[in-house]
């Protein structure tokens, strides 16, 4: 198949995801080689990847589509192994099942659908903990930070986890605020109880005293 083939098709591939975004993920082809496209899944409403923002790459053959691309990831994820190529039906690890159908945007979809399914092993998964996962959701966006081309490629996400962290913030103070006036209130019902039965003993005090002095 000529290059120039495979160009065209990857160019009409990338008009269609401007015009119709895929949901959970962002993706872009380097501005000098659009035969290597970046892509993020993020905002995932559900754990343990909820706030998670999971960078990686696809790069394409000159044949394509009529042979697969490879796909892997490079944020730490605890699902795969970072820079590791990814063995799907979809991918260069079986030419015998790829579907010249396929594009960009179903390629993406099925490896998100693929990374939900906890019980799905592959060459390039590995084994972590719910925990593990969390843990590594919520480090994501700083580790991608620090990548200059993630920075370049990606703008509008590096200022959605800043903002994200903002509100995590703000909810942890005002969190923090409602458990110190929630210790204040208790702790002044207990003061008000104490002296409350100090003055109810003192009284029956008296009336003793009083009874006895009879």
């Amino acid at each position: 198949m000529n290059q120039n083939q495979a160009l065209n098709r990857l160019r009409k591939e990338l008009a269609q995801i401007k015009k119709n975004p895929i949901e959970h993920i962002e993706c872009s082809p380097l501005e000098n080689n659009l035969f290597e496209w970046h892509y993020v899944i993020h905002s995932l409403p559900y754990d343990p990847y909820k706030g998670g923002f999971y960078y990686g790459k696809i790069v394409f053959p000159v044949d394509y589509p009529y042979k697969p691309p490879s796909i892997e990831l490079i944020t730490p994820n605890g699902r795969f192994k970072t820079n590791t190529r990814i063995c799907m039906s979809n991918t260069n690890f079986h030419k015998e099942s790829w579907n010249p159908l396929w594009n960009v945007g179903s390629i993406l979809q099925g490896f998100l659908s693929f990374m939900l399914e906890e019980d799905a092993t592959t060459y390039g998964s590995m084994t972590s903990t719910s925990e593990e996962k969390k843990r590594l959701a919520k480090s994501s966006a700083e580790f991608n930070s620090k990548i200059p081309l993630y920075c370049k490629l990606f703008p509008e996400l590096v200022e959605l986890a800043k903002k994200n962290a903002r509100e995590e913030a703000r909810q942890a103070v005002g969190s923090s605020r409602q458990d110190s006036t929630s210790n204040s209130t208790i702790e002044e019902a207990s003061h008000s109880g104490n002296y409350l039965y100090s003055w109810i003993l003192a009284i029956i005090v008296l009336l003793i005293v009083i009874y006895i002095a009879k």
